[in-house]
């Protein structure tokens, strides 16, 4: 059972997370404005949620920490209603602990896959703009900085292998990096951002990565798929402030990542990238089946039956 308190009203309802991946109804009476949030539930349940002014995200994780279900985040906007019932994934993850995998099941099963990647770079290099022209092939010059972290999906073919892609933009100003690490782990891949016209937000990627592998926690560190994004080519040459032989010397010495300069505002490079990303996020998903450990099967045989008495 959980209770969610938002401003003076009470949510209640059942926690249901299992195979069938139902996430109990449950509805609240409107709200006037988001004040606080508390959680409470059992201590075998393992629920967090993040809350900045009227901002929220709530996950969701089943007794065993394997599931998980997330309420996107709600910037500037009122609660009215709250009906959730989604089906989780086929891939588990704990964001907050590891990735588990379910054990192997047919190949027809395992085509759809879901992987996570982690979008890092400081405060307006344009992580969010190339998250929205990739998936939602759209651009606003509105700037609107994210607070803690917001994730869209896409589906794309990789291969023979569906993929949905889950991509986790997260805050680049420092005042709220702190909610943003808590989202690394379990992650697959990690595309670190700068703009190519802002020498600072290129020097600061060595801190990113650094500070992702350390709360990310990744099996492999070294090998740990990064891809990088220079953005914002389209703004004139002569502003220009990072090289891409700079860049490219940087990725080198960080064990050869894939470098691309990119345009969110006019879809230059946006598609190859994300590309990219995907099939290092794919080959880092199966590299980690061979860590999961998977239980031995339970076999159950039919006895003969027997008719009459043993004694």
């Amino acid at each position: 059972m959980i209770t969610i308190v938002i401003a003076a009203r009470t949510v209640q309802g059942p926690l249901v997370m299992g195979k069938a991946g139902q996430f109990g109804r449950a509805r609240s009476g409107p709200a006037d404005q988001l004040s606080c949030v508390l959680i409470s539930t059992d201590r075998l349940d393992r629920i967090t949620v993040i809350v900045i002014t009227v901002t929220i995200l709530i996950l969701l994780f089943d007794r065993n920490g394997q599931e998980h279900f997330s309420i996107r985040p709600l910037r500037n906007s009122t609660i009215r209603r709250w009906s959730p019932t989604k089906t989780l994934p086929d891939v588990a993850h704990d964001s907050f602990g590891r990735k588990t995998h379910r054990p192997p099941a047919t190949m027809a099963s395992r085509k759809k896959v879901l992987l996570k990647v982690i979008i890092l770079g400081d405060s307006g290099v344009g992580k969010t703009s190339l998250m929205n022209q990739y998936v939602n092939k759209r651009f606003s010059s509105a700037y609107k900085a994210t607070i803690g972290a917001d994730f869209l999906t896409r589906e794309v073919m990789v291969d023979d292998r569906l993929v949905t892609m889950q991509l986790w933009d997260t805050a680049g100003q420092e005042r709220f990096q702190s909610l943003g690490v808590a989202f690394y782990r379990g992650a697959d891949c990690c595309c670190l951002c700068y703009d190519v016209n802002n020498a600072k937000s290129f020097e600061t990627l060595d801190s990113w990565r650094d500070e992702f592998l350390i709360q990310a926690a990744p099996h492999d560190p070294e090998n740990f798929p990064f891809v990088v994004l220079g953005n914002k080519i389209d703004v004139e040459e002569s502003k220009r402030m990072v090289s891409q032989k700079r860049a490219m010397t940087w990725c080198q010495s960080k064990g050869n990542i894939p470098y691309f300069e990119t345009s969110a505002k006019e879809a230059i490079n946006v598609e190859q990238a994300f590309q990219t990303i995907a099939r290092a996020a794919l080959q880092q998903e199966a590299e980690a089946e061979l860590y999961a450990d998977y239980p031995d099967p339970i076999r159950i045989d039919q006895d003969n039956q027997q008719s009459g008495c043993n004694c």
